[in-house]
């Protein structure tokens, strides 16, 4: 009876898609599209504490992947490598996105001891000058030249090291670089690419960079998406793009809210990492959306310092927020009624 008892237990305890947890909430680097440069001064910044971390860590196991990254630069922390350590044996696949510049030799060395499934690389453009303007403190050259090193340790250990991905903002005064990527990507030994839209736009002069505010430049884009997707696929490289709409909200949204969740530095449990920016108390900063201001809000269920994890995702709060999305599935035309103000004003409903 007792093993019966675990099992159904076992059974009743929650599955995710991914879990993406925010080892650090402070970057080396200042963005100029990316709310830690544009909210400076009304966020929040700080590490993860490993207390909170071990508090997430029981549930990694129900996880298909754990993803040691949210708005600042995971290798800031001094424990990463031990984070990263402690997640892959939990059976989960594990990945991290960084802006490279941490990226030294022994960097390196942990990289391909620690077994990583997933490293992804953050870029803004296929040339120094476009990227390294939009991405200061980046150095683009260099990043490409420690990559290159990678991806020859990995040649000569074969089997080991972590997939490469490039992750790609595509911003409007850009869009032409594109077609560099896939000979950057075998260079770089990357074998995906995904291209992101800027979906939040907290500078209201950077509203003409966002693809969702220039629909004359769709047609091009696409087309020049694909011409780069099917040179891309020749070298062996994957290419993931969600185009921009403009019509009507979708039923569900790109950041897969029914099946995974973020969790903050702080330790604030939120549908995803765009329905929670750390703000401090007291601070008001606003985004844009089809040419509009709106606050910033947050959808937050808990904190797992506070409240057990498993708690928090069964909650009150987080269960009707996942019923709203599964409702949406049911009507033709879903709209925004009963989403919470993160969602209502989110170009992630907009993305096919």
């Amino acid at each position: 009876m007792r093993k019966i008892k675990e099992m159904l237990a076992s059974f009743a305890r929650p599955r995710f898609d991914w879990l993406q947890i925010e080892v650090a909430g402070v970057c080396n680097a200042a963005c100029g599209y990316c709310t830690l440069s544009c909210y400076k001064g009304a966020r929040e910044g700080g590490l993860m504490d490993m207390g909170t971390f071990e508090r997430i860590e029981p549930y990694f196991s129900r996880a298909g992947l754990v993803f040691l990254q949210g708005w600042g630069e995971p290798l800031l922390h001094p424990q990463f490598w031990e984070m990263a350590r402690r997640a892959k044996a939990s059976g989960a696949r594990v990945g991290f996105t960084t802006n490279g510049m941490r990226l030294d030799a022994t960097h390196l060395a942990r990289l391909l001891d620690t077994s990583i499934d997933i490293m992804g690389v953050s870029i803004a453009g296929t040339t120094a000058a476009t990227s390294d303007r939009w991405r200061q403190g980046c150095d683009f050259t260099r990043v490409g030249a420690v990559l290159a090193e990678l991806k020859r340790m990995k040649d000569t250990r074969v089997g080991e090291g972590p997939d490469v991905h490039i992750a790609y903002m595509l911003l409007a005064s850009g869009w032409r670089e594109l077609e560099g990527l896939p000979a950057l990507a075998e260079a770089w030994g990357a074998r995906e690419v995904v291209v992101n839209n800027l979906s939040f736009i907290a500078d209201p002069a950077q509203q003409q960079e966002s693809l969702f505010e220039r629909p004359d430049l769709w047609a091009p884009v696409l087309e020049q998406i694909e011409t780069v997707r099917e040179e891309a696929a020749r070298r062996g490289i994957r290419l993931h793009y969600y185009r921009p709409d403009r019509t009507e909200p979708h039923a569900l949204c790109t950041e897969n809210v029914l099946n995974a969740c973020f969790v903050s530095w702080q330790g604030d449990v939120a549908p995803c990492v765009l329905s929670n920016h750390s703000i401090k108390a007291g601070a008001a900063p606003v985004h844009y959306f089809r040419g509009q201001s709106y606050p910033v809000a947050i959808c937050v269920f808990g904190n797992v310092n506070e409240t057990p994890f498993e708690a928090i995702w069964k909650s009150d709060a987080a269960r009707a927020f996942r019923a709203a999305y599964v409702r949406r599935q049911k009507r033709e035309h879903p709209g925004t009624d009963g989403l919470p103000e993160p969602c209502r004003h989110c170009y992630k409903l907009y993305e096919p």
